[in-house]
């Protein structure tokens, strides 16, 4: 009976949802399009959590996927005749990415 019991102990303790340390690992992509053109600019961030579970990781930590795009008015230049602001929109997209690793 012990040889049953003792690997199945052993077994079940190994699939138990314990402890660990885990990386919260972003990266971060900002594209700005405009008339004049486009750029891109990347973040990649990194941040370990000692000691937490996988649950602490999905719902508290903040390590979760997001997708943001907005516009706002660039000044250009001033008309020369008018004398009124020139605007240009600029449209921002910001992505980023997570994933939780041990």
């Amino acid at each position: 009976m012990k040889k049953i019991i003792l690997p199945a102990l052993f077994g079940v303790m190994l699939l138990a949802s314990c402890k660990k340390d885990y990386t919260c690992e972003c990266t971060t992509v900002d594209t700005q399009s405009s008339a004049s053109g486009s750029e891109s600019d990347s973040e990649t961030s990194k941040t370990v959590f000692k000691d937490v579970s996988k649950k602490f990781m999905k719902n508290s930590s903040g390590c979760y996927s997001t997708e943001e795009k907005y516009s706002y008015q660039n000044l250009t230049g001033i008309n020369q005749i008018t004398l009124q602001p020139i605007y240009e929109t600029v449209n921002v997209t910001s992505v980023r990415t997570c994933e939780i690793k041990k």
